[in-house]
């Protein structure tokens, strides 16, 4: 727990996050909830979460017993606190704090290093949580239990600079093509993103409205090749061409389509024919 001092990396990564500049209706909701703590604030709450997410705590009951270090406990000038009521807090929860205090740190974010059509690469994807059908009937997913997915469009500008953009949180049974129009939403850029998102017609339209993108393409795609190129000198492209997609319902634009290596596998990348 030696990172874990009162002048620590954590502490300067949370001095991010600056309350007193939340909207006046955000700061309003916080401090009606302070009213119930004498001793765990909202403040506490932030600082106790976030250090389990930065540390991949696995339970309530695994950030409780954390509390057993001196160190953590002047970091967060807390002589402890139980699982029980960390739960209790969590539910009373009210989201649209967090939701206002994401939008904080990514318009500063964004102010540090601006997006521009040369820099501006977003990732794609979603991830499924698995959950207890009693506890969460709502979250539709399997007959056997529930889920919620989590959609997330990640901006990345190089290995030091990369923050997620906007995220959205459904069931886990909806489909991930469904969000694709929500997040593509900067002509100019590029995207990447995973075959369950792909739908001939939106990709058409994206092309047309000017944006670039990279993504997989389905082991059942109907292809027709137009033009067959030399590979360039690279030892993982392994084919390229031109090609359209689809059946006589549907014929896609041209796109480019390449072969590369992966690691013991081969993969097919699809993308506009014009690619920055």
């Amino acid at each position: 727990m030696d990172k874990y001092k009162t002048i620590s990396a954590f502490n300067k990564w949370f001095s991010n996050i600056i309350l007193k500049k939340l909207p006046f209706s955000i700061r309003e909701k916080i401090s009606q909830a302070d009213k119930y703590h004498k001793k765990f604030d909202f403040e506490h709450f932030l600082k106790v979460f976030l250090y389990g997410i930065d540390n991949e705590c696995e339970s309530l009951r695994e950030i409780d017993t954390a509390f057993v270090s001196p160190d953590l406990q002047q970091t967060m000038t807390l002589d402890a606190i139980s699982h029980s009521q960390l739960s209790r807090e969590l539910a009373q929860m009210d989201d649209e704090i967090l939701w206002a205090i994401f939008a904080q740190l990514l318009e500063k974010t964004r102010s540090k290093i601006p997006v521009t059509k040369r820099n501006a690469l977003y990732l794609v994807d979603s991830s499924t949580f698995s959950l207890n059908t009693t506890r969460y009937p709502w979250a539709d997913f399997r007959s056997t239990k529930a889920g919620i997915k989590l959609h997330l469009k990640l901006c990345f500008m190089d290995k030091e600079h990369l923050y997620p953009d906007q995220f959205e949180v459904t069931n886990a049974v909806e489909h991930d093509d469904n969000h694709l129009e929500v997040f593509v939403n900067q002509p100019e850029a590029t995207y990447i993103f995973d075959r369950g998102y792909i739908d001939y017609e939106r990709l058409d339209e994206m092309e047309a409205d000017g944006y670039f993108f990279v993504t997989r393409v389905k082991k059942n795609a109907k292809v027709h090749v137009l033009e067959t190129y030399e590979p360039s000198q690279s030892k993982n492209i392994l084919r390229d061409q031109m090609v359209v997609l689809g059946t006589q319902v549907y014929f896609t634009s041209r796109f480019a389509w390449s072969r590369f290596r992966m690691k013991k596998e081969n993969n097919y990348a699809l993308s506009p024919t014009v690619l920055m």
